[in-house]
């Protein structure tokens, strides 16, 4: 089940299998095949079809939550064994959809790639 919960994560933050599939650099059928493992073991459907999209349920959006939490705990307590805490706040400005894309897939790549 772990190593489902960055791929549902993933096309839970786009609602699309295909953008998650290419922001992440594996196949679309890895990451269906992931959230549909992922669901068979909750025994929940954590998203709503919608043709090629998906929509995250009431379901999903509480798994979303929990997992969001846990890894920015796993975040910190890596930074703090490594010693890279990133102390005070980020602030990112930016005009259009176009920017927040390209840091969303570099923040994807440098968290997920690994």
């Amino acid at each position: 089940m772990w190593t489902w919960l960055p791929a549902v994560r993933a096309v839970a933050e786009v609602q699309h299998v295909q953008r998650a599939a290419r922001d992440l650099h594996v196949t679309p059928s890895s990451l269906s095949r992931a959230i549909r493992l992922l669901e068979d073991h909750l025994g929940k459907q954590l998203f709503d079809r919608v043709g090629r999209n998906v929509r995250l349920n009431h379901d999903g959006e509480e798994l979303l939550a929990a997992v969001r939490d846990g890894m920015r705990t796993i975040d910190a307590g890596i930074a703090r064994v490594t010693g890279t805490v990133f102390a005070g706040e980020l602030r990112v400005s930016c005009e259009g959809d176009q920017p927040i894309a390209f840091a969303w897939r570099s923040f994807v790549r440098s968290h997920f790639s690994h």
